[in-house]
């Protein structure tokens, strides 16, 4: 089985996932100072495919400059490609608000019969918060390793 390895890490590419001046926020992250309602569409779209998945990872990184949301395609898409998710569940794993906000989402492909873990960093912007990275692998070990704040609280997306 091959393990699925990747990551967006922003500093490591150079990224520059700095909101700018007055960049929008979505309105339910800059009205609840919460970016879980943002995690929870992705967390949908993970069973829509690989194109909903950018979509919604490209939207989710509006407030970046083009060109580092231009990389995220050609990094995410030969990853995330091969498989095809089901729609996951969101759980809180870091709050540190009002500074930052991390989110661990866990999907599976029932047909290759592995699990998806996706870490998700949310930090304070000028307008709220906004989405600053992702690291995404198979190993449960390897996406815990840097540990996490707190015990995993499940996000209700039904909201």
């Amino acid at each position: 089985m091959k393990t699925l390895t990747g990551a967006l890490a922003i500093a490591a590419l150079g990224l520059a996932a700095v909101p700018a001046s007055g960049a929008a926020i979505s309105v339910a992250t800059a009205k609840a100072g919460d970016p879980a309602a943002e995690v929870c569409v992705l967390a949908r779209k993970l069973g829509d495919g690989t194109d909903a998945i950018i979509s919604q990872l490209q939207d989710m990184a509006r407030i970046w400059n083009d060109s580092d949301r231009a990389k995220l395609d050609p990094i995410m898409r030969p990853e995330i490609g091969p498989f095809k998710m089901v729609a996951g569940k969101v759980y809180s794993i870091g709050d540190l608000a009002p500074f930052a906000q991390e989110y661990l989402m866990v999907t599976a492909d029932p047909k290759k019969g592995q699990t998806i873990y996706f870490r998700l960093i949310y930090e304070t912007g000028p307008n709220g918060y906004y989405f600053k990275n992702v690291k995404f692998n198979s190993d449960y070990y390897s996406i815990l390793s840097h540990g996490i704040l707190h015990e995993p609280r499940e996000i209700n997306c039904a909201r």
